[in-house]
């Protein structure tokens, strides 16, 4: 594997799993993702934000953003696993919401609140629970190709009942160059994505910094990304949401990624 000047410069230390060596920050060396963001009721996705110090950014009256990702996390400290995670797009109370929805769709800094976030893999599982807070739970989830379309199935760990599954376009993509370290911080080329999880009743601060090395992007198309919801409970939990409109949907089939462990929010 070609290594990748985007770790260069970013020290790790060692941390335990139950057991499982794993190191902080975390480095995802290969993986692909579909990213779709939706519109939905201000009201149905502030009845899923836990956290009281942010509140959902809303893009207008009454609307607001969630974001559903699909992750294949191919090559990782911890393992091959998958992932899906869908998040309400939220904010700080303190900051403007004007000036935080501009940095988020022009600057690519994402800040979100997980509502639900099924994983394939204990380590992933405990992870996920010890170290971040976040819903995780144990599924299965399987990416297939399907002519020019990619579909992720997530089905319950025990039961194998489907509980949703997501359609998108292999759209035409876009090489980029290599980039340089994520030491030199976050620039207009790195996506940032920042999670709100509440752990032991305390609001924690998690970053996500992705360099994707292609790319392809469709706006405003509402058959480039399609949702099918079964009837299991976290497929009600979606389905509350009441997504909108699909304003954007991003295809990534290669990319890396940098987790770091979360913080408390000052």
């Amino acid at each position: 594997m070609m290594q990748s000047s985007f770790f260069a410069g970013i020290p790790q230390t060692p941390i335990d799993i139950r057991g499982v060596a794993a190191e902080n920050p975390l480095f995802y060396r290969e993986l692909s993702m579909m990213f779709a963001v939706f519109s939905a009721p201000t009201d149905a996705c502030a009845a899923h934000v836990g956290a009281p110090e942010v509140v959902p950014l809303e893009l207008a009256a009454n609307r607001t953003l969630v974001a559903v990702q699909c992750f294949e996390y191919r090559h990782c400290g911890v393992g091959p696993y998958n992932e899906v995670s869908i998040a309400v797009a939220v904010r700080r109370r303190e900051e403007h919401r004007a000036r935080t929805l501009l940095r988020t769709l022009t600057r690519r800094q994402f800040g979100g609140f997980v509502v639900d976030l099924p994983v394939n893999t204990d380590v992933a599982l405990h992870a996920g629970l010890d170290i971040f807070g976040y819903p995780k739970w144990r599924a299965r989830i399987e990416f297939e190709d399907i002519g020019d379309e990619r579909r992720c199935s997530v089905r319950d760990g025990t039961t194998g009942e489907l509980v949703y599954a997501f359609t998108g376009d292999r759209l035409r993509t876009v090489a980029r160059g290599p980039l340089p370290s994520a030491a030199a911080g976050h620039g207009r080329e790195t996506a940032l994505f920042r999670t709100y999880p509440v752990k032991d009743g305390r609001t924690l601060a998690a970053t996500m910094l992705l360099n994707e090395r292609a790319a392809g992007v469709s706006v405003l198309r509402p058959s480039a990304f399609c949702v099918e919801l079964g009837t299991h409970p976290a497929a009600m939990k979606l389905r509350s949401l009441r997504l909108g409109r699909l304003l954007a949907y991003r295809y990534v089939p290669e990319s890396e990624a940098i987790l770091f462990a979360p913080a408390p929010l000052l």
